[in-house]
């Protein structure tokens, strides 16, 4: 028996077992294969081709089953089996973000992009001195805490949350979901009096909960390009409008008590112009986007083009789109059901990337 073999074998088996937890709740002791799995992870990464991404194709498809959330009734991480191996696995990728971010010198020349949970980017490059300039894009822990109800699961650790507080040169965030930010994160960058970019309502929370330094936390108000270290960015003050008035969204309920603000970023790093516009479902962002093309602004990375994504994508042409909300519980479905929206990814057989997983753009 080959490697290749044996090693899907022993995928196929992890999968079977995890089927039978799935469906009949059974007990058995899947989150000792969390690490394991994480490992898998690293070994066939995202730029596999032939056997090696046939063992890639199998890793996703068992985190597929592992994750697919159909109904609130049958969520899986309020299995007793799946919550504490998905958990566990959450965090072994977090250790393997911070191994990547501390221990692998920056790319030369464009920009190293890194997936968490959800909509989590973190970004790294060179600074003018050839060494390391990362910011972090609605990084957040995910919803793994520890429950009543999931008392097994197993959470972001604060040693975790403190390294990233210390890689972070800054820390972007769109808007105040849970799932686009990490109360912990803004507490420990605070305390290091590092930058943090939010919207109005993160601000008056970590004020509101005596955050140290919560009053620092910037909030953009024009779109005028701004720069911190080699960073260059802007935003759209726009919206997440919870509901609208007419059938084409264009006409926001303003009395909705769901809208949030959002903001919508642009980056500029090492040559490459990077887009992460959160949720926003605010149609003014049309127009700012196609300033900001006709200024000669042409972006390189996609990252997150919000809920506009249909009317957004085709003003656009970059190297790379990237799919967010994926292997993510608050939108029900298959974890990697929208693989089209990125045509261009680096494995166009399995384009999206798992957490932890990272690709340099040169």
């Amino acid at each position: 028996m080959n490697r290749v073999t044996r090693q899907l074998g022993i995928i196929a088996l992890v999968l079977a077992i995890c089927t039978a937890g799935k469906d009949t709740q059974a007990q058995v002791n899947l989150v000792d294969y969390a690490y394991p799995v994480s490992g898998w992870v690293n070994t066939f990464g995202p730029q596999a081709q032939g056997s090696p991404w046939v063992i890639r194709k199998a890793i996703g498809d068992f985190l597929d089953v592992v994750m697919d959330t159909v109904d609130l009734q049958t969520h899986p991480l309020l299995n007793p089996t799946l919550g504490p191996f998905i958990s566990k696995f959450h965090q072994a990728r977090w250790w393997q973000t911070i191994n990547t971010l501390s221990n692998s010198p920056a790319p030369a020349a464009g920009v190293r992009v890194l997936k968490l949970y959800s909509s989590s980017w973190v970004i790294q490059g060179q600074d003018a001195t050839g060494g390391k300039f990362t910011f972090g894009v609605d990084v957040c822990a995910g919803p793994f805490d520890a429950t009543p109800y999931t008392p097994n699961n197993v959470p972001v650790s604060n040693a975790q949350i403190i390294a990233m507080a210390n890689i972070l040169d800054a820390y972007f965030i769109t808007h105040i979901h849970g799932d686009h930010l990490s109360p912990r994160l803004i507490y420990e960058m605070l305390l290091l009096g590092k930058p943090i970019i939010a919207t109005q309502e993160v601000k008056n929370e970590a004020v509101l909960l005596g955050a140290p330094h919560g009053g620092s936390i910037i909030v953009p108000t024009s779109t005028a390009v701004q720069n911190i270290g080699p960073l260059s960015w802007t935003s759209f003050q726009g919206w997440q409008y919870g509901s609208f008035l007419d059938a084409a969204q264009t006409i926001p309920n303003v009395s909705d008590p769901f809208n949030v603000t959002n903001n919508s970023f642009m980056f500029s790093l090492n040559g490459k112009d990077i887009i992460h516009f959160g949720d926003n479902n605010d149609v003014g962002i049309v127009g700012f986007l196609q300033t900001k093309l006709n200024q000669g602004w042409t972006p390189d990375l996609v990252m997150n083009l919000g809920q506009l994504q249909t009317t957004l994508a085709p003003m656009l042409s970059p190297e790379q789109t990237f799919l967010s909300h994926d292997l993510e519980f608050h939108h029900f479905g298959n974890a990697f059901l929208s693989l089209l929206v990125n045509p261009n990814g680096p494995n166009l057989s399995r384009r999206a990337l798992i957490w932890g997983e990272s690709v340099d753009v040169p």
